[in-house]
């Protein structure tokens, strides 16, 4: 598995691809337990690969949400400042406190868009 081959792949695709590797390596397992694997190195790269491609999920989820929020907060008009520090933060640094606060301005942006729509 190439990393730009999978940086170029959608987050559904990603998920299909989690699965063949867990798949994959419940066969391994098996033949392993049986005795018929004769390269056990195969079982850690198949998880080592399961790993990376649940980080790169991770990663797109998280570019997405960040995505959201800068448009929604520009359109809105609020939490700008806010905006402005996550979408120049790197994504791979956000920690889970940092995605539970985006969450909680994405929510609250989206139910002052839909108010505004309301009373218009």
């Amino acid at each position: 598995m190439k990393v730009k081959e999978l940086l170029q792949k959608s987050v559904s695709e990603l998920q299909v691809l989690v699965d063949e590797k867990r798949k994959e390596l419940f066969k391994l397992r098996m033949k392993h337990y049986s005795g018929q694997l004769l390269d056990s190195s195969l079982l850690k790269k198949a998880r080592k690969d399961i790993s990376s491609v649940l980080m790169l999920i991770t990663q797109k989820e998280n570019e997405e949400m960040v995505k959201e929020f800068v448009e929604l907060s520009q359109k809105v008009g609020r939490f700008q400042e806010k905006a402005k520090y996550y979408s120049t933060k790197t994504i791979t640094k956000l920690g889970k406190g940092d995605k539970i606060e985006i969450g909680k301005m994405l929510l609250s942006l989206k139910m002052s868009q839909i108010n505004s729509e309301v009373k218009n």
